[in-house]
């Protein structure tokens, strides 16, 4: 039973951002672990994820520049706080997606 409650606790959850506007979302109010971000377009803007539960400050986690190349990025790292995106947008609404356990 043990095992099935690790296994339950360590999978993925995730956010998706599509505000075309500069922004703070504050995704997570707890410790966790920032597993991945996938980026889906070209033109997404650029990103910034604080170890922050609900503001655009503290230990900065990742930061991904406007125009970086689509993909998954993975980082497999902790935060202790919680976890927010300040996102700077140009007008183009972004397919960004966060990946948290």
């Amino acid at each position: 039973m043990d095992d099935v409650l690790k296994s339950i606790k360590q999978q993925n959850t995730y956010r998706n951002l599509t505000i075309a506007a500069a922004t703070l979302s504050n995704l997570v109010a707890v410790p966790g672990q920032l597993h991945a971000i996938s980026l889906g377009m070209v033109s997404c803007p650029t990103l910034t994820l604080y170890d922050n539960a609900s503001g655009a400050s503290g230990t900065i986690l990742a930061l991904i520049e406007a125009g970086a190349t689509p993909g998954n990025y993975i980082y497999d790292t902790s935060f202790l706080v919680g976890l927010s995106a300040w996102v700077t947008q140009t007008g183009k609404v972004p397919i960004i997606n966060i990946s948290v356990r």
